[in-house]
């Protein structure tokens, strides 16, 4: 007959019987008594993790500036931290305040001078030694290339015909007044504050301060567009030959103003380092915000401080205590069962009336868990309409229902009954 059972019996069974066995093993080499402890000890654990898990995050209730205090918040220690935020807001308004740093070069136009004759003194040497070499005209203007900037195909346009030294003069007069000057980058433009702080590279230990930058330099693209107008007004210049030398002579045209981002941020960085820390310290019962106060920057600090304090510090504190307390009414439920004797309804013996009793506070603990989750969660989603409001209430009143309250009304309530059961009996 036994057989016919094993038969009968699915795979899946099979393997749970097995899986089951195996679990077991160990607990088979207990006593009745070290079994019974072991279950007391996951039962206060189980039950202290139901009501108040460490390692749970709730979302507690946002505020914002502005806003109206839902309940009055108090703090629950002398609490001192440092405020990250208006540490951070203080440390950015001195990084602001720091004028950026630009660094002048007083020798850019000379520079472009210079190099355009040296590029001009080349290509007439060069043409002087073709001619001398007795080489035609033709082949001169293919063979001589210009070594300057805008490339070498402007030899031809510069050797079609000679230019005269007036010409030379006014064209290195236009170059040298379109490159001298404060001319910065286009792209720098947007460290341009009301003031800045221009810095000598050949005198670094002198610094001036510009106030309205912008108004009294150039602008590095419009200084070339200035370049080209000045090449028109030579009149002798045909079109063509306004375009060969603007093409070279335009590149030669830099920003004599560069951005000094290294030396802007060390300047800066050195301020912020001496900026100490804003600290927020607060006395054990001093009141935060009362219910219907108007949530400020200074509050939402604090309430901040006492958000962070309990998330670190007290989240332990509470489990242990409260597993303290969990361990302590079920000890006093334990000898309640076990001078009471056995249930005769039941007919259970003083382990299984306990166990029977603590699967009964578990579960009902769990479920009262999960509404309260439900309970917090809903709390924290935004209000739609004024009838929200008197459901967020109820809910918050629900939910302001504390662990030690939770476990107080289930432990009673199951003390209570089984008491009941037990005199009836």
């Amino acid at each position: 007959m036994s057989k016919q059972i094993q038969n009968l019996e699915t795979t899946l069974t099979t393997l749970r019987k097995k899986v089951f066995n195996y679990a077991t093993l160990p607990l088979e080499r207990l006593s009745e008594n070290q079994k019974f402890w072991i279950g007391f000890a996951l039962l206060c654990l189980i039950t202290t993790f139901l009501i108040n898990n460490p390692f749970l995050r709730i979302a507690n209730e946002q505020y914002k500036e502005g806003d109206i205090a839902h309940e009055s918040i108090i703090s629950p220690a002398d609490i001192t931290v440092i405020d990250e935020t208006e540490t951070e807001t203080i440390k950015q308004t001195i990084r602001e305040s720091i004028r950026p740093i630009f660094t002048f070069e007083a020798k850019r136009a000379d520079e472009a001078v210079q190099s355009f004759r040296a590029a001009w003194e080349s290509l007439a040497k060069k043409t002087s030694n073709s001619n001398s070499n007795a080489q035609t005209e033709t082949n001169v203007k293919s063979e001589v290339q210009w070594a300057g900037a805008g490339g070498a195909e402007l030899g031809k346009a510069f050797t079609a015909r000679r230019f005269s030294p007036n010409e030379l003069e006014a064209i290195t007069r236009v170059l040298r007044e379109n490159a001298e000057g404060s001319i910065y980058g286009d792209q720098d433009r947007q460290y341009f504050q009301e003031e800045i702080t221009l810095v000598d590279r050949q005198k670094p230990n002198q610094q001036l301060v510009v106030k309205l930058p912008e108004s009294g330099m150039t602008a590095l693209s419009e200084a070339r567009n200035n370049l080209k107008s000045g090449l028109k007004q030579i009149k002798s210049l045909s079109e063509t030959e306004v375009e060969a030398f603007n093409a070279a002579l335009a590149p030669l045209v830099q920003p004599s103003i560069a951005f000094d981002s290294v030396a802007t941020n060390n300047a800066r960085d050195a301020e912020t380092k001496s900026v100490e820390p804003v600290k927020i310290s607060l006395k054990r019962g001093q009141t935060i915000v009362r219910e219907g106060d108007t949530i400020t920057g200074n509050i939402l600090s604090q309430i901040s401080a006492i958000r962070s304090y309990s998330s670190s510090k007290r989240q332990w504190n509470r489990f242990f205590g409260l597993l303290a307390i969990i361990t302590a009414l079920f000890w006093v439920a334990w000898k309640f069962i076990q001078h009471r004797g056995i249930v005769p309804r039941l007919v259970l013996s003083e382990q299984k009336t306990f166990a029977l009793f603590g699967f009964v506070v578990l579960v009902q603990t769990a479920i009262m868990a999960v509404f309260f989750r439900l309970a917090e969660f809903t709390l924290s989603q935004p209000t739609i309409g004024n009838n929200c409001g008197r459901f967020d209430w109820f809910i918050e009143r629900l939910g302001c229902g504390r662990s030690n309250r939770l476990y107080s009304t289930t432990i009673y309530s199951q003390h209570g009954s089984l008491g009941n059961r037990l005199r009836s009996g």
